[in-house]
């Protein structure tokens, strides 16, 4: 009787940890990043200098792209970040990444890199609610 049940309980890890590898339950898996998202990343790098006192948050976006060429934003309403927080930040020579870990970080936001090729948003960078620094999301 204890064999029989040994392996029932053994037969049933080794199924979990199977589905676990495959992606089927437990374990997130790592997204692959596109070309465009590859780009976004680069884009992270690149020199910004900024200076903002209380500019709300889609106006400090447009002023990041004027710096920035070819840089993307989208900012996840549905997810409750507003376009209009109001939001402070200076910096002169830091990279695109460092300004907008500054900028959203005491506000209690993020920004992932959207890498899903064939998709519109493929490549934008969404500022989002949560800690995310650069986390590559389908």
């Amino acid at each position: 009787m204890r064999s029989r049940i040994f392996a029932q309980r053994l037969l049933a890890a080794v199924g979990f940890l199977a589905m676990s590898l495959l992606g089927g339950i437990g374990f997130a898996q790592e997204v692959e990043a596109s070309a465009k998202a590859k780009s976004a990343q680069k884009f992270l790098k690149a020199k910004v200098t900024v200076e903002f006192t209380d500019v709300r948050l889609e106006e400090i976006l447009e002023d990041l792209k004027e710096q920035v060429k070819g840089v993307n934003f989208f900012v996840d309403s549905k997810g409750g970040v507003s376009r209009n927080s109001k939001l402070s930040y200076k910096g002169k020579g830091d990279s695109l990444g460092m300004a907008l870990d500054g900028i959203l970080k005491t506000n209690g936001l993020g920004y992932q890199i959207i890498s899903n090729k064939g998709n519109a948003y493929d490549g934008l960078i969404k500022v989002v609610q949560g800690p995310d620094r650069g986390k590559l999301v389908k």
